[in-house]
């Protein structure tokens, strides 16, 4: 879910304060996210919309953040999302593949996902 606060010390303290609860599960964990409309900036202040590297560059941060943060349970996505779901199992942050069944079988159920694309990071050397 997305929420505005007057600043980001005030979203800390609500967190710290367990004041801040999902609307949709009504879970009190939350974690502050990338918010992608603060990570744009355009060159000029006139200009209205960003470029598409900027949108690029927002959607390889947030691929970057869901990589580094959540557990990739791979193919078993929909079989641990149900079970957080129907809290067989604790809730915690997972990424995973879905094909188009069970896609609907999630939305049926009633379970919020984010389909989200994943870029691949450049390997050094």
């Amino acid at each position: 879910f997305e929420g505005w606060f007057a600043s980001s010390a005030e979203c800390t303290r609500q967190m710290e304060e367990g004041i801040l609860v999902c609307p949709v599960c009504g879970a009190g964990e939350v974690d502050k996210l990338i918010s992608p409309v603060k990570g744009i900036k355009s060159a000029r202040e006139d200009e209205a919309s960003p470029s598409p590297a900027d949108a690029l560059d927002v959607l390889k941060n947030v691929s970057r953040y869901v990589e580094d943060n959540f557990e990739d349970v791979g193919a078993d996505f929909t079989k641990e999302a149900l079970k957080m779901h129907w809290e067989v199992v604790e809730k915690r942050k997972i990424r995973g593949t879905t094909s188009d069944e069970e896609d609907k079988l999630l939305e049926e159920e009633g379970v919020p996902v984010l389909k989200l694309p994943i870029f691949k990071r450049k390997l050094d050397g």
